[in-house]
């Protein structure tokens, strides 16, 4: 009598099933990890901003041409490997793999602001309000907006899809989108919305004809209209809405 082959252990993985407590956690881990990144790739757009308008500016806007596509793919490639090689994004894909049921919960302590939110929500609450800075004043940001803010947010947003449609890229478009308001109307960034299990992906042939097809050309349409209405300020929240939904448009498997 043959023996009953058993199903191997790496095809019994499923996602976790997460606790309001657990949820909440996580999501404060991946805000911290975007936060950081985010920051670091701002430096890297700033550090190779400067250097492009002077060479813009000094040749009276005939090196436009060779200096625009030359600052998009080193901020691309440079965030890139700010993605790969920073602890934030090594964090951020222990995250991913955990969510999938692939790896053991990544370790983590929520920061003592964190910690006391658990037990006392509403001081917690009071307590960051407080500890925050407050934004600049709304005539320097209106300022700022019609003078800088709305081309630095149109090239924020469509270097972001770039970096979304190399797919490697996505974490790295993801903080930036994130960090939307802060460039574009120096206001602080609202934090995303709480982490949810990860379901079933998109088999990947589906994905892949879905991503040539269709989600290239969408993905286009979808961060187009999100830039918009985040241009109009009012209906920001559901610009920044799509904006999230970018890389899911993309190849269907992106969260």
């Amino acid at each position: 009598m043959e023996p009953v082959s058993g199903t191997p252990a790496e095809e019994l993985r499923t996602a976790p099933v997460l606790s309001a407590a657990e949820s909440a956690s996580l999501a404060r881990l991946r805000d911290e990890c975007l936060r950081t990144l985010a920051k670091h790739y701002l430096r890297v757009f700033v550090l190779l901003a400067i250097p492009a308008l002077i060479l813009t500016a000094a040749s009276e806007g005939e090196a436009l041409p060779v200096v625009a596509p030359a600052f998009v793919v080193l901020t691309g490639l440079l965030s890139a490997a700010v993605t790969e090689k920073s602890q934030a994004g090594e964090r951020l894909r222990e995250l991913d793999r955990y969510l999938r049921g692939e790896a053991p919960p990544p370790a983590y302590r929520p920061p003592a602001p964190a910690r006391a939110a658990d037990v006392a929500p509403a001081a917690a609450r009071a307590d960051r309000r407080d500890a925050e800075p407050a934004p600049p004043p709304l005539l320097l940001r209106t300022f700022y907006f019609l003078v800088a803010g709305w081309w630095l947010g149109f090239v924020w947003v469509h270097l972001a899809w770039l970096l979304d449609f190399f797919i490697l890229g996505i974490p790295a478009g993801r903080a930036m989108v994130e960090q939307l308001p802060v460039v574009m109307t120096l206001s602080p960034a609202r934090p995303s919305a709480p982490l949810r299990p990860a379901r079933a992906p998109v088999p990947f042939p589906l994905a892949a004809v879905w991503y040539l097809t269709v989600g290239s050309w969408l993905s286009v349409v979808v961060t187009e209209f999100g830039y918009l209405l985040a241009l109009l300020l009012v209906p920001r929240r559901a610009g920044m809405a799509l904006l999230r939904s970018v890389p899911y448009v993309l190849t269907l498997r992106a969260r």
